[in-house]
């Protein structure tokens, strides 16, 4: 996978696949392993810059609730490197948790997707496998780029899209605005800045 040495493959999701990776030596980082989701289908010029343009959006909200992002490459295909958890994620842990672990890693991504809300991004993925285990809670991981890709809408507009609706929707029926603020919901990680390179298209 572009200049990434794959060493296996950790699953499929999130409409890609991921993989355990050694990041190559011009990113510069101090981890020896990181995760690589490649989407699926053919992605273009457009798209990508698409897609790196929400993971920079990610990338810039400052939390330690929210997963490190270090890459991404268009090569055909579009694929970004984010950080790697030993201990996996809610839906599908290296090993058994036990209820205050599980606990824990929700309310860290809670934090994490608060954070990406307090800068106007919904996250627009949230599920048990985005949210990531680490030894003392979690981070949230896996932004939904799968609409971004699709079409020229950016994370922002979806946040304020769908707050929108939810207002609209408690005006008409009368009820309270709770689900507004759960629009995105809740779950985040601190993020290495993005390199640039090419022979490849990559940010």
């Amino acid at each position: 996978l572009a200049d990434f040495t794959v060493l296996e493959k950790l699953g499929m999701g999130g409409n890609g696949t991921f993989y355990l990776a050694v990041p190559p030596a011009r990113l510069g980082l101090s981890t020896d392993r990181v995760v690589v989701k490649v989407f699926g289908g053919v992605c273009s010029d457009d798209a990508y810059r698409r897609g790196v343009r929400e993971l920079r959006a990610f990338a810039a909200v400052v939390s330690p609730y929210l997963a490190g992002l270090y890459d991404a490459v268009l090569q055909g295909q579009f694929m970004y490197a984010m950080e790697y958890f030993p201990l996996g994620s809610l839906g599908s842990p290296a090993r058994e948790l036990s209820r205050d672990e599980k606990l824990a890693a929700i309310a860290d991504a809670a934090r994490g997707v608060d954070a990406l809300h307090e800068a106007g991004i919904a996250h627009a993925n949230i599920t048990p496998t985005s949210i990531m285990v680490t030894e003392t809670g979690g981070k949230i991981s896996d932004l939904g780029l799968a609409r971004v890709l699709a079409a020229d809408e950016d994370l922002r507009t979806i946040a304020r899209d769908r707050c929108q609706a939810e207002w609209v929707g408690a005006a008409q029926g009368g009820g309270d605005t709770s689900g507004a603020a759960q629009a995105g919901s809740p779950v985040a990680s601190t993020s290495a800045g993005p390199s640039r390179s090419r022979r490849r298209r990559s940010w």
